[in-house]
């Protein structure tokens, strides 16, 4: 990794090293390793990744890391938490959990942004995990397609730090934060509907 790591001017004139996702994916290739793999022991030894070189005003080099060590469970992957999944990707989150057991309706080509023509009528959790591979192949998407309950929940939320609440139900919402104060994980609800949303952070 440093081998392959360069120095460059960021965008204010900052001297910062960067490693370029082509060398990240060789190094995966050439050690068996993933890309995960890499770009976490990139950012331990203080060099970022290229993709992430305009997040460093908001985010510093150690809190990279820690997000790319890090899990988060979205429950409901439609309109909401669609969006909220690829802007955790797209920001270098390690580990996503995806839960939902619904599928891609024509409705649904508006607003959700990975409702695609081709995946009308087939598992939302599944097209997000297929289409965060194009959009960051450095985030590990475990897809579930199921609805979760009090039963599979704690088996199926386990390692993570966060559970957002992106369901479309109230039964189903009291479901999930019932589970999260069980486990002892910090609960983010939110939801939205028209021009109006709102969110509440439950610790």
């Amino acid at each position: 990794i440093q081998a392959s790591a360069r120095p460059i001017k960021d965008l204010v004139g900052r001297d910062v090293s960067i490693l370029d996702e082509a060398h990240a994916d060789s190094i995966a290739k050439d050690l068996s390793l993933t890309l995960p793999d890499v770009y976490r022991a990139t950012l331990g030894l203080g060099i970022c990744p290229r993709r992430y070189l305009r997040n460093r005003d908001g985010i510093p080099l150690q809190d990279q890391l820690k997000l790319a060590e890090s899990r988060v469970a979205v429950v409901g992957a439609g309109g909401l938490g669609g969006t909220v999944i690829q802007l955790l990707g797209r920001i270098g989150l390690g580990r996503l959990t995806v839960v939902d057991c619904d599928v891609f309706d024509e409705t649904n080509l508006n607003r959700q942004v990975f409702c695609t023509r081709e995946w009308v009528g087939r598992p939302k959790a599944l097209a997000v995990q297929a289409q965060m591979k194009a959009i960051n192949p450095a985030v590990e998407v475990h897809a579930h397609i199921i609805r979760l309950d009090s039963v599979n929940g704690p088996e199926i939320l386990s390692g993570c730090q966060v559970i957002v609440d992106a369901l479309d139900t109230v039964k189903d919402r009291l479901t999930l934060e019932t589970l999260a104060k069980s486990m002892g994980v910090l609960f983010v609800h939110g939801a939205i509907a028209g021009f109006e949303g709102q969110l509440i952070t439950v610790f």
